[in-house]
């Protein structure tokens, strides 16, 4: 990875180049002592990562790097970039996330594990992107499952239970998966366009492994472990909704054609 480091008097340009290279040996390091050099490696190289010091200029009254920032955030190859500001200034209003959408803000004296910490996501993060750019045509999704990226076959995904603090994946012929909230929220993203239907507020299943469905008890039973999930009314809306797209009595011969 490629990581720009804005530097200033404040900043301990040797404690960076530690931390970036603990966390990938291969990183280039970009060392800028202002601005300008800031713009000229930004423009000529290709940067993954920026640490970028925000301070007071006395020259111009200005606050060095917010103009960079939104330099960045104009451009095609910068706008959602990975940016991590580091400030002896205090952001009450917590500027740097809200309008500059900055990954991290760290005050000085800043704690180092951190940082550390920091750039390790960052760099998690980044390889799940290059994963799923690589296999974007594949029936095939990359998820983070603790401190590992997973590739799961979508078609093996049975039941997803939602809890309030973490959530269960079911998978034909494995354990049960426990995820973060943070990845249950970008999983939703790529099945919004396959065949999984919301059954509740807790509940969200696999179409194919829908065997019967039951209209006085508004339930559909699983042909995976004879499970029962139970549909709220928008639930059976939605379920009916998806069997007319489908042509389901045509289509879908491992349901019972009575459900409606």
């Amino acid at each position: 990875m490629n990581c720009l480091v804005l530097e200033g008097k404040n900043t301990k340009s040797k404690e960076f180049e530690y931390m970036v290279k603990e966390t990938d040996d291969n990183a280039v390091i970009f060392m800028c002592k202002n601005v300008e050099e800031a713009y000229v490696a930004a423009s000529q190289n290709h940067i993954d990562i920026f640490i970028l010091n925000i301070e007071n200029d006395p020259v111009s009254g200005r606050i060095a790097g917010i103009d960079y920032i939104l330099w960045l955030r104009a451009t095609r190859d910068y706008f959602d970039t990975y940016i991590i500001a580091i400030s002896a200034l205090i952001d009450k209003q917590l500027l740097l996330y809200r309008d500059f959408r900055c990954f991290k803000f760290h005050e000085i004296p800043y704690d180092r594990q951190e940082m550390k910490d920091d750039l390790i996501t960052i760099k998690f993060f980044m390889e799940l992107k290059r994963l799923r750019d690589k296999y974007p045509k594949e029936n095939y999704i990359h998820i983070q499952i603790e401190d590992s990226i997973c590739k799961i076959n979508v078609e093996d995904i049975v039941l997803i239970e939602i809890h309030s603090k973490y959530d269960l994946l079911y998978l034909k012929g494995e354990k049960e998966k426990r995820l973060p909230k943070k990845t249950l929220k970008s999983l939703l993203k790529n099945l919004e366009s396959k065949e999984f239907i919301y059954c509740n507020r807790s509940d969200m299943v696999n179409s194919q492994y829908i065997k019967r469905y039951d209209k006085k008890k508004k339930s559909i039973m699983l042909d995976w472990e004879a499970k029962e999930i139970f549909l709220t009314d928008q639930g059976v809306k939605r379920f009916k909704k998806y069997m007319e797209s489908m042509r389901f009595s045509a289509l879908n011969k491992n349901v019972s054609t009575d459900i409606i």
